[in-house]
């Protein structure tokens, strides 16, 4: 085999550097595409699971815990002494 010119040799590296670049393109668009029929089953997924808790909803079923009755009247205290703090100017801490 005989020795190559320069401009061969660059004309070779070029050619690498393009095919290089065309299987990383075709790659990535191969996983765009994959990507996106990945997204598409998700969100039919999502869509199924929300119509099943909005009919699970709709049969007296609660979707989202409710507070306990202690918790629930804790809070209410909670709102009811500051109510109270803000009507009453005495009872509000006074500046440092």
């Amino acid at each position: 085999m005989a020795d190559r010119t320069p401009g061969e040799r660059l004309a070779d590296a070029q050619l690498l550097a393009l095919q290089a670049i065309y299987h990383e393109l075709r790659h990535g668009h191969d996983q765009a595409a994959a990507q996106t029929v990945a997204l598409a089953d998700h969100s039919t997924a999502l869509n199924e699971h929300a119509s099943a808790l909005d009919s699970a909803s709709h049969t007296g079923w609660r979707a989202t815990p409710t507070r306990s009755t202690a918790s629930a009247n804790a809070a209410r205290r909670g709102a009811d002494l500051r109510a109270a703090a803000h009507a009453n100017p005495r009872r509000t801490r006074k500046p440092l």
